[in-house]
């Protein structure tokens, strides 16, 4: 869920299969974007990150891949 008053997207990335994955502060979470054609338009809920340790993030903002795929945000 939004949290309001900050919307967008702010760190952007391509995972090891092409597809862009963005840090979306105003929804507080990274969304992967499909590669299919009914996935391309909207970030898929789907493998979006949002909470650690039970906790919402509280605004993803960059993003890299480590050259064995993990990801690392701030």
């Amino acid at each position: 869920m939004p949290r309001g008053g900050e919307s967008g997207l702010n760190g952007l990335t391509l995972d090891h299969e092409g597809r862009l994955v963005l840090a979306q502060h105003g929804d507080r979470r990274v969304a992967v974007m499909g590669c299919a054609a009914d996935e391309a338009r909207s970030p898929s809920s789907r493998r979006s990150p949002d909470r650690f340790e039970g906790a919402r993030f509280n605004s993803p903002n960059d993003l890299v891949f480590k050259s064995n795929g993990d990801l690392y945000f701030t």
